[in-house]
C-alpha cells in the first residue's frame, strides 16, 4: 500500500504553524494528508492580500507514478479526474500520454475536498489535446465559440509557452483555465494586450514593466468562459530554474516590493522568507517520514532531502484593481549525494 501523505506533512508542520496558519487550519489539510498517496512535490497556496484564510494545498504527479496510478481509482478525486488519467492511460486514446505532469489544487482553506485538475501539456501546439481533454473533464462538448478561443491563444507564439491546462472542479460553475509563461516581461505585455483591454490591460502591463527588473519568470492565468477571457487575470511572478537553489535575497527585493505597494504586510514577507530551507533524516531525528527511514541503505551513497522553497507569488486583478495576492510554497522530496 502507497504511504499517505501525511508523514510528510507532519514533517513541515513546525515551519507552517503559526508563521503561516494556525494550529486549527493545518488540521484540515493533515486530515487531507490522510487520505492522499504521497507525492515529490506538494505545496500551499496562502493569501497576503485579499480574504484571510488558512492554507490550501496542492500536489503534483506524473500518471505513470505509484501516486499516478492510485489517484486514478481513487474515488476521493471525483470521476472527473478519475476520466482525464484513464484517457492518458489508454494507448488508444488521442489524449495517451498528451500530459507530463498533473496538479491537483484542494481549498481546504474553506472545506472544499474537491479538487481542481491542473494539467501540462506536452504537445508544442496543444489546441486539440486541450479541447479534448476539456470535453472529458467538464463532462460537456465545449460550445464551438469556446473552441475558437481554446484554438487562438494556444497557437504557438515566440517566447511564450502554454505550460498548463486547468479545470476548476471545486467551483460552483466548473471551467477552464489555461496558464502561458515567458522570461520576457515584454514578450508577456503583448499577449496581456491581445488578450485583455481598457484598465485590465493596462494594469497587467504596467505590472510586468514594474516587476520585470525582480523577476526571470512571468505567467499569466486566463479563465476562458463563453469564448472571452473572465474578468479575472492571474499574473504570477517567480524565477526560472531549480527552486531551492532560487535566491533569498531576490525573493526578498520581490516581497519588499509588495510590502511597498500594499500587496503583503512586513510580517508576511518575514515569514515567507523563513520558509525555505532542507530536511533530511539527521537533522528531522523522529519526525521524519516512515517512509523514507533508512532509505539510505539500500542507495549507496545517496540520501533522501526534503526541500522547502518559494514557487511563485500571484497577484490578481479585476477591473484595473488587484484584489488579491497569494504566495505559492512548495515541498520537493528528491535524491542527492551525502
Amino acid at each position: 500500500m502507497i504511504p499517505s501523505l501525511r508523514g510528510q506533512l507532519d514533517l513541515v508542520r513546525p515551519h507552517l504553524v503559526p508563521r503561516i496558519c494556525s494550529e486549527a487550519d493545518f488540521r484540515a489539510v493533515q486530515d487531507l494528508g490522510d487520505e492522499l498517496p504521497v507525492v515529490a512535490t506538494s505545496g500551499f497556496e496562502y493569501a497576503m492580500k485579499g480574504p484571510r484564510r488558512g492554507v490550501d494545498l496542492s500536489i503534483a504527479f506524473r500518471r505513470p507514478q505509484p501516486a499516478g496510478r492510485y489517484l486514478a481509482s481513487d474515488d476521493g478525486v471525483g470521476t472527473r479526474v478519475r476520466a482525464l488519467l484513464a484517457a492518458a492511460a489508454d494507448p488508444g486514446s488521442k489524449l495517451y500520454d498528451a500530459f507530463g505532469v498533473y496538479w491537483l489544487e484542494f481549498d481546504t482553506s474553506v472545506g472544499e475536498r474537491r479538487p481542481s485538475l491542473f494539467a501540462g501539456p506536452r504537445a508544442a501546439e496543444p489546441s486539440d489535446v486541450i479541447i479534448r481533454a476539456s470535453e472529458i473533464v467538464l463532462d460537456a462538448p465545449l460550445a464551438p465559440v469556446v473552441r475558437r478561443a481554446v484554438a487562438r491563444w494556444s497557437a504557438p507564439r515566440s517566447g511564450v509557452k502554454l505550460f498548463q491546462a486547468g479545470w476548476m472542479l471545486g467551483r460552483p460553475r466548473p471551467g477552464l483555465r489555461l496558464c502561458f509563461c515567458t522570461a520576457e516581461a515584454e514578450t508577456m505585455q503583448a499577449l496581456i494586450a491581445e488578450m485583455t483591454s481598457g484598465e485590465q490591460r493596462d494594469l497587467l502591463v504596467d505590472a510586468c514593466r514594474r516587476y520585470a527588473d525582480l523577476t526571470s519568470e512571468i505567467a499569466l492565468a486566463v479563465d476562458v468562459g463563453e469564448g472571452e477571457i473572465a474578468p479575472r487575470v492571474g499574473l504570477e511572478l517567480g524565477f526560472r530554474g531549480w527552486k531551492p537553489e532560487q535566491s533569498l535575497p531576490r525573493w526578498g527585493d520581490l516581497l519588499d516590493r509588495l510590502v511597498a505597494e500594499d500587496l503583503c504586510s512586513r510580517s508576511d514577507c518575514r515569514a515567507l522568507l523563513s520558509w525555505p530551507g532542507r530536511m533530511n533524516e539527521q537533522s528531522a531525528a523522529g519526525a521524519w517520514p516512515v517512509h523514507l527511514r533508512g532509505a539510505g541503505t539500500l542507495l549507496g551513497p545517496y540520501r533522501a532531502h526534503i526541500d522547502r522553497a518559494l514557487n511563485h507569488v500571484k497577484l490578481v486583478a479585476q477591473q484595473g484593481v488587484v484584489t488579491d495576492a497569494k504566495a505559492y510554497l512548495v515541498v520537493l522530496q528528491t535524491w542527492a549525494r551525502a
